[in-house]
């Protein structure tokens, strides 16, 4: 029986790639990780700035409470730290692979306007997904709000019957298979790459 999966659906943080955001400390700031580890990433803060409620001009101006550095330095220094991140590379040739296959991919991610500004051009993420979707441009981070925000971009034959999801949280991936998808939750590229091999049927099942 052919596989009625059309849709790859990925996450990016933890899945697509595991790099940090803005961890490259600048010249004569050696508290620079520290503070933005408790004061962003450790924080309610940075569920805000996924949410859309905060920006990174606001987060600047935050973090500027805490360092010896003008907001303006801060955001310049976050945008240079979200270039160049590395990716997963399992994951990436098993979204290659798929399109080659003719499915739709899609990147479906709880994020920062900074992903948007800087993540997606930096590492030419459009060439590799049919759709993006951004928690910070649709001021939700609930994933069942936001998959069903990159089926109506990809049009009407696609859904949660006839789509994938592969993404690090064991919760979202639940969600996803109560709703009637399809999902594997990504642990790292050799358990992926063994996963697969073992499972040659998994998109049939």
């Amino acid at each position: 029986m052919p596989s009625d999966i059309n849709l790859i659906i990925v996450d990016y943080g933890m899945t697509l790639s595991s790099a940090l955001y803005s961890r490259r400390a600048p010249p004569g700031c050696p508290q620079w990780a520290q503070v933005v580890e408790e004061a962003v990433f450790g924080s309610e803060w940075f569920e805000r700035w996924m949410a859309g409620e905060v920006s990174a001009r606001d987060t600047a101006a935050y973090l500027a409470t805490w360092l010896p550095l003008s907001p303006a330095s801060i955001e310049v220094q976050m945008k240079a730290s979200c270039r160049g991140l590395a990716l997963n590379r399992g994951v990436v040739t098993f979204v290659r692979e798929q399109r080659a296959r003719g499915r739709k991919t899609a990147l479906v991610t709880a994020n920062i306007d900074l992903f948007t500004q800087v993540i997606v051009p930096d590492q030419g993420l459009e060439e590799l997904f049919d759709a993006i979707v951004n928690s910070y441009d649709h001021r939700t981070t609930d994933k069942a709000q936001l998959w069903p925000t990159a089926f109506r971009q990809l049009g009407g034959a696609h859904g949660y019957d006839t789509s994938f999801l592969l993404e690090d949280s064991p919760r979202n991936v639940a969600r996803f298979i109560a709703l009637g998808g399809r999902g594997h939750r990504y642990s790292g590229d050799d358990e992926l790459e063994a996963w697969l091999e073992t499972n040659p049927d998994w998109d049939r099942q």
